[in-house]
């Protein structure tokens, strides 16, 4: 690590003499559904309780139940998602913090913040969300919120668990895990084994799905019982592989309505190949009753290859599904009427990201102050290293390699992040009134090294260019309890994304976030209704092969003023009554956005004052309604979204081109056998209803279509 040797020992030395939580808290950011309804801002925690209902592998399905966070759908299965919360941009994720177990987990925060790693759902035991200003000390990225998933826990007591499930389309699930504690030594094992062919028919018959492993395992090591101080050590190793026959490739509007799920034969090379670890070595200790610190030590390694489709005789695939009558001979190519000459350039997007860093949280109780203070120094990198494969494809629509690339010869570079943050937060209770203020700082110095496309060895001096971005970013909220069932609450804070590589500092996304609202909770029903407002400076779009915009790759345009405006509304009810008891739950979105200006960008497009936002449907809502009676449960979840355009714009949407308003049910049943033993039933979207996910990068991908999983869970 190239952090200077004194800038890590006053890190340690903080990290030693200051505090954080214990036990899940450690590695949790809320805690609880109690905590979360004390947290003075929007914050949802999702228990494992919760997470079992309809045994999801799929974070949008997860989310879905989340007011204020917007999906964007891909691949049916949520293997690389694209999240945003409260307007921030859902674009691979980039625009949120993303963290397991408390750490930033994207492949490169900082240098390259696109999750094309995203942690496993179906291994989570708890999944957290944060907005408005409880983001903040979080980090780096401050607009819209943060997602905490918290992974398996070492156990209390002795556990092992085996989860065996299969399912439509060759679906199967092996999920292990199991551990145990004594006073002094804790550990727990994790191996997830996930496979299916897939829901979409390649031309030629080959399998469109996936094959994911991932294994975790922890060794915790505690003091005496007696000590001066309480301590705890934890280590951390997880590790995971995926191969997914996946595509950007999508379909014309005409071939989506004669067949949604068919592929292109075209796409029949495209294959994702991933391998990922994550290490961490965390210490707690409790210096007093008053004062406790958590520093965790981490280092994770992302790396890919993503190999698909790029242009067919020299023409994007984007292009070539906007506009099938001008680029026929394309269309007609990629759609498997090979004639053994036509050129189709298959490009290995291949890449290796590195992420490191300490951070350390210090808890500080003043009697009626909670003060906190943490600091973070990250260093991540992303190293491009990207050729093209050149095809032809014969008549029978099978594709033959004709010349090979040379690695390197495509995208030759490595852009490189330093970071640096500190942050302070004093949580004051007056009694019925609670105010957090808050206050961070965040430097990021970037480089980028180009080789360039002639020296795939690097054997010549790199073209180099820096940038630097630094930040203040505070946050106040507050609660006032007006009775003993209701809350008054709000806040404001700056929302922060700092420039990408070697981009100037006044590149910086920036904007001023307002949000109020009221908390409700009585006997078996609790609600709340939030009103945000997010004021953009200037909103950054960032250039991304799944974006689908004429741009190149890691270029940024200014979007100027932006305006969001939302209403997030969460009810909760549980009906008892004949033995059994019934739970409601109801989680709805508003949202409206507008460009302020007027504009033209490759990125954007041509924009006018007044035009909306993409990827942000103005209406979302969730409904849930479950029945718990003795061994039996059941559930039935519906989510409905309404029209959502994929580029900029204003008035009616191009179903041609954006995403049509729909409704997806999922039903879920379990049935406990014994105390140990338990059957579960799944249906994903139990309608079949056929709709448009996603009409980005290039053409229409659909949403899954119904799907089965049937499983058995025992308990040792």
């Amino acid at each position: 690590m190239k952090f200077k040797l004194s800038t890590l020992s006053v890190a340690v030395s903080l990290a030693f003499s200051t505090s954080v939580f214990a036990e899940l808290d450690q590695v949790s950011v809320i805690g609880s559904k109690d905590a979360a309804n004390a947290t003075p801002g929007a914050a949802i925690y999702i228990s494992e309780q919760e997470l079992e209902k309809f045994e999801y592998s799929d974070i949008n399905r997860i989310l879905n139940s989340v007011s204020g966070v917007y999906l964007n759908e891909e691949d049916g299965y949520g293997l690389r998602p694209n999240i945003a919360i409260r307007g921030s941009g859902s674009e691979r994720s980039a625009k949120i913090t993303l963290m397991e177990d408390g750490v930033l987990i994207a492949p490169a925060p900082y240098a390259s913040p696109s999750a094309y790693y995203f942690p496993t759902a179906a291994r989570m035991q708890a999944i957290e969300v944060i907005k408005g200003p409880s983001a903040v000390k979080y980090g780096p990225r401050t607009t819209g919120g943060a997602i905490n998933m918290v992974s398996r826990q070492i156990p209390d007591a002795d556990q092992a668990v085996i989860d065996l499930a299969g399912g439509t389309d060759s679906a199967k699930k092996a999920h292990i895990y199991g551990g145990t504690s004594t006073d002094r030594i804790g550990v727990v094992f994790e191996a997830l084994r996930q496979e299916t062919d897939g829901f979409k028919a390649l031309d030629s018959g080959a399998d469109t799905g996936f094959d994911k492993n991932d294994y975790l395992a922890k060794l915790r090591l505690s003091s005496e019982a007696d000590a001066r101080f309480v301590q705890e050590v934890e280590f951390k190793v997880q590790r995971s592989d995926e191969t997914s026959n996946v595509t950007y490739l999508g379909l014309t509007a005409d071939d989506f309505s004669t067949d949604p799920y068919r592929r292109y034969a075209g796409s029949q090379k495209d294959q994702m190949n991933t391998d990922q670890q994550a290490l961490s070595l965390s210490h707690y200790i409790q210096l007093n009753e008053n004062i406790e610190v958590d520093t965790v030590i981490y280092r994770n390694t992302f790396s890919r290859n993503w190999y698909k489709l790029d242009k067919v005789d020299g023409v994007k695939i984007a292009s070539i599904l906007a506009d099938p009558t001008t680029n026929a001979a394309q269309y007609n190519l990629v759609s498997g009427n090979g004639d053994g000459s036509s050129i189709f350039d298959v490009k290995a997007n291949n890449r290796d990201y590195t992420s490191k860093g300490i951070q350390s949280t210090a808890l500080i109780d003043l009697d009626n102050h909670l003060i906190e203070v943490g600091i973070r120094l990250h260093e991540d990198q992303m190293d491009r290293y990207q050729w093209i494969d050149h095809y032809t494809m014969d008549a029978s629509g099978n594709m033959s390699l004709a010349t090979a690339g040379v690695p390197g010869d495509d995208s030759n570079r490595i852009e490189s992040a330093e970071a640096k943050s500190i942050f302070v937060q004093d949580e004051a209770d007056f009694g019925a009134l609670k105010l957090t203020a808050g206050l961070r700082y965040e430097t990021v110095k970037t480089k980028k090294q180009d080789w360039g496309t002639s020296d795939p060895d690097r054997g010549t001096t790199p073209t180099v260019t820096t940038g630097k971005s630094s930040a203040f970013i505070p946050g106040v909220a507050f609660t006032y309890q007006l009775n003993p069932n209701l809350v008054l609450l709000g806040g404001i804070h700056k929302g922060w994304q700092p420039a990408g590589v070697a981009k100037d500092s006044d590149k910086d996304e920036e904007s001023t976030n307002y949000e109020i609202g009221l908390r409700y909770a009585k006997a078996h029903f609790n609600g709340e209704v939030i009103a945000f407002y997010n004021n953009y400076d200037n909103l950054v779009g960032t250039c991304t092969a799944s974006s689908g915009a004429d741009c190149t790759i890691g270029d940024e345009f200014d979007g100027d003023a932006v305006e969001v405006k939302g209403l997030e509304v969460n009810l909760n009810y549980t009906v008892q009554g004949m033995g059994a008891r019934f739970p409601l739950k109801a989680a709805y979105t508003y949202t409206t956005s507008e460009f302020q200006t007027d504009f033209n960008s490759s990125f954007f497009g041509n924009v006018s004052a007044g035009d909306e936002l993409p990827d942000m449907p103005e209406h979302m809502l969730y409904l849930s309604a479950g029945i718990e009676k003795g061994v039996f449960e059941a559930a039935l979840a519906a989510k409905y979204t309404s029209d959502m355009r994929t580029s900029a714009g204003s008035g009616a949407i191009n179903p041609e081109v954006d995403v049509e308003s729909h409704t997806i049910f999922d039903l879920a049943a379990n049935y406990a056998l014994s105390d140990d033993a338990t059957l579960y039933l799944t249906v994903d979207n139990l309608l079949d209803k056929t709709y448009v996910a996603s009409g980005t990068p290039a053409g229409l991908r659909p949403g899954k279509p119904r799907t089965f999983m049937a499983g058995f869970k025992y308990n040792f």
